[in-house]
């Protein structure tokens, strides 16, 4: 209250409102009895006429109860840290799910590779290289099924993050429905 009653001294008025600045702005809390509690406030002062000497000699003042404007601010800062927290989640799991998939991916590849080698290295054993050709399936067949269960698994993540964003959405309507009601039975002593 202080800094208020500081922003309306004719000295802070002369110094801080004029021709190029002509608005002035503070936030505060402030107890108006019944039971409310603190409720949050903005006060402007906006320069209406300067005497020819530049010092303001007329102004408007406007007291404004920004309550619920604050409460809707807390709830979007509530909800961007969950969603950050959820983010940083999904992060770490995507890595840890990259660093498995590169891992299953790797070891059928060098299967390939290896098999591929050794085929050609006993390109006249017609045995031998029947056998490799053999691994070389098996590996190719795990190969595919990995990379199959990869493009399911970015399928189910698509779906989970659309229900994620339309929960979210959700969530901040509910949080506004139950404001506004709750607001709204409410008299405040600027509104």
């Amino acid at each position: 209250m202080k800094k208020v009653c500081g922003m309306l001294s004719r000295n802070y008025v002369r110094e801080n409102l004029n021709d190029v600045n002509p608005e002035i702005s503070c936030e505060f809390q402030q107890d108006f009895g019944e039971g409310e509690g603190f409720q949050w406030c903005r006060m402007k002062m906006i320069k209406i006429h300067c005497g020819e000497d530049g010092i303001v000699r007329e102004f408007l003042l406007i007291l404004e109860n920004i309550q619920r404007e604050k409460e809707m601010e807390m709830v979007e800062q509530r909800v961007l840290k969950e969603v950050c927290v959820a983010a940083d989640q999904a992060i770490n799991e995507k890595n840890l799910f990259l660093q498995k998939v590169s891992q299953d991916l790797q070891n059928p590849l060098n299967s390939i590779v290896g098999m591929t080698r050794l085929a050609e290295s006993y390109i006249s054993e017609e045995q031998r290289v029947n056998e490799c050709l053999q691994k070389i399936k098996e590996s190719s067949f795990r190969l595919f099924t990995v990379i199959n269960e990869i493009l399911d698994m970015s399928r189910m993540e698509t779906i989970r993050e659309k229900e994620q964003s339309i929960n979210i959405v959700l969530d901040r309507l509910k949080a506004a429905d139950v404001y506004i009601d709750h607001m709204g039975m409410k008299e405040g002593c600027f509104q």
